[in-house]
């Protein structure tokens, strides 16, 4: 028998190789082509016309057939004959097929040593960009006082000085790594603050890359109101923006916060559709400030949650950067303005306290579809961030995850490995026809700002969070180990705590460490030489504030605190909406 099945598959093997190309396309002739109209007609008479039942609409109000064929992209030339570093770079801006992200996990211990201390183990064990986020005083333009004791480590690392950046990146050569800083609001300080630091540091700045991901009209869209008014909002922008152009400095100052949208409840339509909207806000405000298209562009970033549709989402990173090219080429911005900085992080909605180990995975299927989708830097939130800060477990296994799919899956070989599937290329038509669609509704009703304070973005965010909602109760979408499959033994809460070994903080004592250190940089300075270069910038911030940055930077370099550099943007009318949306959290309803 096997001597027979050798010579049967030797008598094969010959028969291919005298097969020429005209042979074998005669031979694809004897198959019979088909379409989905076919398909359709023979699967119902196998499922009794039930294929409805197969066939799922999502949140964005697309829907998905069970099959995909050929003729599902047949009129999407520009899309899928598109190459990578090619407009409209929806297989991504390279044209090399080399494609390495940015490692850019945030570590948010509250003291800079701390911070210091994780980041260069970071940074030896594979991490290759820094993520730094501001405590909640610093993010918001607060000294550590008393009065606002309660913000102090919070969330992020406490920086009010320039050596607090010195003891936080201690030892580490910055010009060989990308740097990030959250700011929630007052830019001028946190960025004198890091610059006053760089110049002392003798740090060539036109080596410097990164950015911050500030976006003062996300932080305005959730918390009703903006601590100084629209106009300076944006006149402090271009203050910083002519001084780096003028030091010839790359870095970047807005990071749109499309994360709002998802983590509000809002679906991958409305998180392109309002940050495409947003973008345009900016970019009209700074070119009426004088800024040109390519110069604005090269400042602004995109930002992404990535939540667990998996081929939703990489697609929605597809979509982005087709909009952006789209968008900026309509501004007559330039090739190089065309192609757009994505960072990506997984979402924080579907982040559970109960089972939390659940995140782990939960983690890794985001982190997969935002790589596929070709995002530029990427953080994973911790799988314990329900109990505090992460404990060092929890950092090594989230930085390890990335690193797992960088060095072992072989993802950076190839670039838009989805690239060509009919699936994906017709899904991201779809979303990015629909979120076309919203953007132009937003733009009728006068723009990003005017549609947010009359409620219309808020109204459509809720439309998709009350349905999630009532999915997730009525259990048709899933949260494993919390609405289905729950561990009985973590059901109460002490349970679930001590299956994680949290990390016990002392805010009181970081207070106090944090005070005892201003108070004491306060006394050795020049208390008449700050309080005249304040001065200055309140007269500077009152009578031409798009040139504001440099004095502030100049009171900074001469012992003025973050506190401080907020004040005189502080005192005008605040800015304000209506109608602020509301954040998700899906796990808390359980």
């Amino acid at each position: 028998m096997p001597f027979l099945l050798i010579k049967l598959i030797m008598k094969m093997k010959e028969k291919i190789k005298n097969v020429g190309t005209q042979n074998f396309e005669s031979l694809l002739g004897d198959f019979q082509k088909t379409n989905y109209k076919n398909w359709e007609k023979l699967s119902n008479e196998l499922l009794n016309n039930k294929l409805d039942d197969y066939v799922n609409k999502l949140y964005e109000s697309i829907t998905t057939k069970p099959i995909y064929f050929k003729d599902d992209i047949i009129n999407l030339y520009e899309q899928t004959k598109s190459l990578p570093g090619l407009y409209p770079y929806i297989r991504g801006n390279k044209l090399s097929n080399s494609y390495k992200w940015e490692i850019a996990q945030e570590i948010p211990l509250p003291l800079p040593v701390e911070f210091n201390k994780s980041l260069i183990e970071n940074l030896l064990n594979g991490q290759n960009a820094i993520s730094i986020i501001p405590d909640d005083a610093s993010a918001s333009g607060f000294n550590p006082e008393e009065s606002i004791r309660i913000k102090i480590g919070r969330n992020g690392t406490s920086i009010f000085i320039s050596d607090d950046f010195e003891n936080a990146l201690k030892n580490i050569n910055i010009e060989e790594y990308p740097i990030y800083i959250k700011s929630s609001t007052n830019l001028s300080s946190i960025a004198s603050v890091f610059f006053a630091y760089i110049l002392k540091n003798k740090v060539n700045l036109k080596n410097l890359s990164g950015g911050f991901h500030y976006d003062p009209l996300s932080v305005l869209a959730q918390k009703h109101e903006y601590p100084y008014n629209y106009e300076l909002l944006f006149d402090e922008i271009v203050s910083l923006i002519n001084w780096l152009y003028s030091k010839k400095c790359p870095f970047s100052v807005i990071t749109i916060n499309g994360n709002l949208f998802n983590e509000a409840g809002g679906n991958a339509v409305q998180e392109l559709a309002f940050s495409m909207s947003e973008t345009v806000l900016y970019l009209k405000e700074l070119i009426n400030r004088g800024i040109d298209i390519n110069e604005s562009a090269k400042r602004i970033r995109l930002s992404f949650s990535i939540g667990p549709n998996f081929f939703v989402e990489l697609s929605k990173l597809r979509a982005a950067r087709m909009l952006w090219a789209k968008i900026i080429k309509h501004f007559g911005g330039n090739e190089e303005s065309q192609k757009v900085f994505i960072h990506a992080e997984t979402c924080k909605w579907n982040k559970t306290r109960q089972d939390p180990y659940v995140n782990i995975l939960r983690n890794t299927g985001e982190a997969f579809s935002a790589i596929l989708g070709g995002c530029d830097s990427l953080n994973l939130q911790y799988f314990d961030n329900a109990y505090g800060i992460p404990n060092e477990f929890s950092r090594r296994i989230t930085r390890n995850t990335q690193l797992v799919l960088m060095e072992e899956c072989d993802l950076t070989g190839i670039t838009d490995i989805p690239g060509g599937s009919w699936f994906i290329e017709n899904l991201t038509n779809e979303l990015a026809k629909n979120a076309w669609k919203l953007f132009q509704e937003v733009e009728k009703q006068g723009g990003f700002y005017k549609a947010l304070d009359n409620g219309f973005i808020k109204e459509e965010i809720e439309k998709v969070k009350y349905e999630r909602l009532f999915n997730f109760t009525k259990k048709k979408d899933v949260l494993i180990g919390t609405n289905m499959y729950t561990n009985p033994n973590e059901c109460h809460p002490e349970r679930s705590r001590r299956a994680i070994e949290t990390t016990e903080t002392d805010y009181n004592g970081i207070f106090k460490h944090r005070h005892s250190t201003l108070r004491a940089f306060m006394e050795k300075r020049d208390n008449m030489e700050v309080s005249k270069l304040l001065d200055i910038l309140n007269d500077t911030v009152n009578d031409n504030p798009a040139n504001s940055f440099e004095v502030a930077l100049n009171a900074i370099n001469e012992g003025a605190t973050l506190g401080e550099i907020s004040k005189p943007f502080n005192i005008k009318f605040n800015a304000t909406i209506k109608n602020p949306i509301e954040k998700m959290k899906l796990s808390e309803l359980f």
